[in-house]
């Protein structure tokens, strides 16, 4: 069989009995083969993953789909977040989203999302803050599970209210407000000093 017959070394390898669809990169003009059991794929219209995705912006544009004022990334997600393969690296998806418009995001800060969708990379939900901001726009929306929405927890928001009521005013001393709360001497002083619970206010 002639070596000409098949487009290229990759089509004549693995098919050599097979012609195979010549085709033209929709991209850059480069001819490209198509061997048979590949026509059924969705997209065959660039020879390449480089030509198909020229920039990680229109790769993120192509993974978007709109949900009411959101857009949603639907690529890979790790833990509620969507990851994109940029420039030969993993990406958090609405960082990246953020970058393109906005630059390189200074060291420290986070991306955080005003309409809590971990998923959404529409820049105008998004805005610049440190991890306590975060933390602090995650408590302050009733998104994280802490205080008495713990299954685990012993204490309640009023008895963390007593506790450091007792402390400041000096009526109970932390053994004793250890035993009526059945919890060790230690969570009693965490509590009295703010080392935890920290989003009950006096």
């Amino acid at each position: 069989m002639r070596r000409d017959h098949y487009c290229s070394e990759r089509c004549g390898t693995i098919a050599r009995n097979l012609d195979c669809e010549r085709r033209t990169c929709e991209r850059c003009g480069r001819r490209f083969g198509i061997l048979p059991y590949e026509r059924t794929r969705v997209d065959q219209r660039f020879c390449s993953h480089k030509c198909r995705y020229p920039s990680g912006g229109e790769r993120l544009e192509t993974l978007l789909r709109t949900e009411g004022e959101c857009r949603v990334y639907t690529g890979a997600v790790t833990r509620d977040y969507g990851r994109l393969w940029v420039d030969g690296r993993s990406r958090l998806a609405h960082r990246y989203a953020w970058e393109l418009v906005h630059g390189l995001i200074p060291d420290g800060l986070c991306v955080c999302h005003h309409c809590d969708r971990p998923l959404c990379c529409n820049v105008d939900h998004l805005f610049l803050g440190t991890a306590e901001d975060n933390w602090r726009d995650c408590v302050q929306k009733g998104r994280t599970v802490v205080g008495s929405k713990q299954p685990r927890a012993k204490l309640t928001e009023e008895a963390v209210r007593f506790i450091r009521k007792a402390y400041r005013e000096k009526s109970m001393s932390a053994s004793k407000l250890a035993r009526r709360f059945g919890v060790a001497k230690g969570t009693i002083q965490s509590v009295m000093w703010g080392r935890c619970w920290k989003h009950v206010t006096d």
